[in-house]
């Protein structure tokens, strides 16, 4: 997924690509699921709650999420009295005008979805230039130093980063070697 992709991997592809640099790489960023038995793909990172395809699967790991905005916004904007959000706005997923389950069952329920963005990538940039808040991956505050989780906010386990191959290539000595080092940098 982008989101994962332009922040995360580039320095991991980089250390792989110098640690072997006979392994070439060609990189797909999508936020499709391809299949991997077409043998067009030979590793797919994903991110999901369960993975039931016919593939051999790694779980990498299962990382949390949390409510974030730009340090600015949150000097500028956030009341610690007001724990219902009234005057904040949600950079998110869904109708702007009717209050989806995930704004409702927020610790923000008044906060009014601003900025409808389906594209996780998008909502970090809008949170880092101040836009808003957001439900984003913990993981964001190492890429972003600007954003921050909002105070008296609680994290929440999400999905989990996955690891697939076609059975055919699990004894493939690139492919095995990449799949080692992405899950131990991923985890670090």
């Amino acid at each position: 997924p982008p989101s994962l992709a332009y922040e995360v991997l580039p320095p991991i592809i980089a250390r792989f690509c110098t640690a072997y640099p006979d392994i070439e790489l060609a990189v797909e960023v999508s936020n499709t699921f391809h299949n991997l038995a077409d043998h067009q793909i030979d590793v797919s990172l994903r991110v999901a709650f369960e993975v039931n395809d016919d593939v051999i699967g790694r779980r990498v790991l299962k990382y949390a999420k949390g409510i974030y905005a730009s340090k600015d916004y949150i000097q500028k904007n956030f009341s610690a009295g007001d724990t219902h959000g009234e005057g904040l706005n949600w950079i998110g997923w869904g109708d702007k005008d009717t209050t989806p389950d995930w704004v409702a069952q927020s610790p923000f329920p008044r906060a009014r979805i601003c900025h409808s963005v389906g594209e996780g990538l998008m909502q970090v940039q809008l949170a880092r230039q101040g836009f808003g808040m957001s439900y984003l991956p913990c993981y964001v505050e190492t890429y972003c130093p600007e954003l921050e989780r909002l105070p008296d906010t609680t994290v929440e386990w999400d999905r989990s980063i996955w690891l697939l191959l076609h059975a055919d290539l699990q004894k493939t000595t690139r492919v095995r070697l990449f799949i080692d080092f992405l899950a131990k940098e991923l985890r670090e």
